[in-house]
């Protein structure tokens, strides 16, 4: 495991976090014994970016009782993700074929949900509606961090 001598003399986190990104990477690969390990987490991190894109826009399809869009929205995710690994597969990508079609899976999601979603779309604005909104989400939050501190 190699670091920097530098990084042992930092007093924040801040000050110097390309040494703890390479301690962090050192220890996961090292870990594990596979230096291919990085990157092939780093693609497969995207997929929570794409995911969380893509919750609000679907759930208000669910809401506004657009279950066959949904529907049609996930055969298209599958069918895409299938060629996406089939097609790399072919071009002999190796495991990347799965990575990639992982990857493909929610962010065809996502970009089928933003364009299918007339309902969510626009500028934000306040409303009285969101109000109790905001509380409910804030007391659930406020909840679930006092749980965690209690059971840590």
């Amino acid at each position: 495991m190699s670091t920097s001598p530098r990084c042992f003399g930092s007093t924040s986190v801040w000050e110097r976090p390309h040494c703890y990104r390479r301690r962090s990477r050192s220890a996961t690969c090292a870990f594990y014994k596979e230096p291919r390990l990085l990157w092939l987490t780093v693609a497969s991190a995207s997929i929570f970016l794409f995911n969380s894109l893509s919750v609000q826009h679907r759930a208000l399809l669910d809401r506004s009782m657009r279950f066959a869009t949904n529907v049609k929205i996930d055969i298209l995710c599958s069918v895409v993700s299938a060629f996406v690994a089939i097609g790399m597969a072919a071009l002999g990508c190796g495991y990347w074929s799965l990575i990639c079609q992982n990857i493909s899976l929610p962010l065809v999601g996502t970009i089928c949900g933003l364009d299918r979603d007339a309902v969510g779309s626009g500028r934000p604005r306040w409303t009285p509606e969101l109000k109790s909104m905001v509380r409910f989400g804030g007391t659930v939050t406020l909840n679930s961090m006092v749980v965690y501190i209690a059971t840590t």
